[in-house]
């Protein structure tokens, strides 16, 4: 059978905001503690920040080599090496480290007897306290090998040996840390699934060619509608507007009744439709040395009709308006063929990172929709930077226990906190981790 560990956690992972308090128990091994002779056991919470990237730096190296032509030595016999200094590229590996928690306590010691159970196990109740300030969330993005930064958040119990020849044992257990949305986005969340309000428009008009032969160029017109809102909670449904307008290259006005003269560009299928999202993070080592790591989370749309279950665009509509002929106003012998397509869908942020600056590590994300029609270099992208992701988790709801006055002792003390109406929420954070 295997050996009981002598030291294990039971409290819930969280996710945690700034303020709460993580509560829960370290299980002990009586027999184990004994046979190591245990003089305490201490808890350390502890919060750190790491990154890690790669600089290029020129070195200058210098090299001899034997050269006939050189200067002799005193005895005219042997030729001196001669010198040459060689500029040698050489990649340097940077860390830093950011400490963002640390607090220890003394759960037992020697001198206290463990509590009475029935078993060899027995459980020491602790508690911690986060503190009232930004935290950035649990985080872990890049490579390992190459760049990238990780954020955790953990408790460690350490058991101290009493004999000189024994060493110390220890347990940890790590909790997941989320931010609080100061915004007013947890407010409006319920309504943006059935949004009635008011829309931002983004747009982009490009050019494209039937060929490269092709003398004159059609358009078009792509445009991303979202709602008008300062920040878009996470895990919450976000409609989007998609708006295609396809335009002709100026045709003659007798075309204006032959609809099959309007050839290019034509509406293109949902395949030739992507959108996607980016998550970018920013390592930065000074004012000038960074770098910037470009991930795709999530990419598609989400039809079972065109065999696609696992897209990241849901609850898709398509419509499309027919062909219409309107007269150039600035060439009234001329005129064009237009037609559009339209698609409404919903977005969900269902990654865990909100985008978040803390000293050298910054990250972001980016929306990106590209349209692709027939011939070459005719792909129309629309990006959208920086989006507003919030967490929609509002603070928890402050509320003094008792009335307190100006000699109370107490008034100073940070107030109690009332359960979070948006668990649920919470919880979906851990939901999406385990997931990753």
């Amino acid at each position: 059978m295997p050996r009981p560990t002598l030291l294990s956690f039971s409290f819930p992972e969280g996710p945690y905001i700034p303020g709460d308090k993580i509560e829960g128990n370290l299980i002990v091994n009586v027999l184990e503690a004994r046979a190591k002779e245990l003089e305490a056991i201490k808890l350390y919470l502890h919060g750190e920040a790491k990154l890690w990237f790669h600089v290029t730096e020129i070195l200058q190296e210098r090299k001899g080599k034997a050269n006939s032509d050189a200067e002799t030595d005193s005895e005219g016999s042997t030729p001196k090496p001669k010198r040459v200094t060689v500029l040698k590229p050489q990649r340097r590996r940077l860390e830093q480290h950011y400490t963002l928690l640390d607090s220890t306590k003394t759960l037992w010691e020697s001198e206290t007897p463990f509590p009475k159970a029935e078993s060899d196990l027995v459980s020491l109740p602790f508690s911690f306290a986060l503190p009232y300030k930004d935290l950035p969330p649990t985080y872990s993005g890049g490579n390992r090998d190459e760049s990238g930064a990780k954020i955790t958040y953990y408790i460690r119990a350490v058991g101290v040996a009493g004999r000189w020849y024994s060493f110390n044992v220890s347990a940890e257990q790590y909790f997941y840390v989320v931010p609080v949305d100061t915004s007013p986005a947890p407010r409006y969340a319920k309504a943006l699934s059935n949004w009635m309000g008011g829309w931002v428009t983004y747009g982009q008009r490009d050019n494209v060619r039937k060929s490269i032969f092709s003398w004159s160029s059609g358009s078009v017109n792509l445009k991303i509608r979202l709602p008008a809102v300062p920040t878009y909670p996470r895990l919450c449904p976000l409609p989007i507007v998609i708006e295609i307008t396809c335009k002709s290259p100026p045709l003659a006005l007798s075309c204006s009744s032959q609809p099959e003269s309007f050839e290019f560009p034509r509406n293109p299928s949902l395949e030739n439709i992507d959108i996607q999202l980016y998550s970018d993070l920013v390592l930065r080592d000074s004012a000038i040395e960074s770098e910037t790591i470009t991930e795709k989370i999530a990419s598609g749309f989400n039809i079972s009709g065109y065999g696609n279950h696992h897209g990241w665009c849901k609850d898709v509509e398509i419509s499309r308006s027919a062909p219409t002929w309107a007269v150039d106003p600035n060439k009234p012998q001329q005129g064009f063929w237009s037609e559009g397509i339209n698609v409404t869908g919903t977005l969900l942020f269902s990654d865990l990172y909100v985008p978040f600056h803390m000293g050298s590590i910054s990250t972001s994300l980016t929306l990106k929709v590209q349209v692709g029609f027939p011939g070459l270099f005719n792909t129309v992208r629309m990006i959208v930077e920086d989006l507003p992701i919030s967490s929609g988790i509002p603070p928890r709801t402050m509320t003094k226990t008792h009335t307190t006055s100006y000699n109370d002792k107490d008034s100073n003390s940070p107030p109690m906190m009332e359960q979070d109406p948006n668990l649920l929420l919470l919880q979906a954070y851990v939901d999406v981790l385990n997931q990753r």
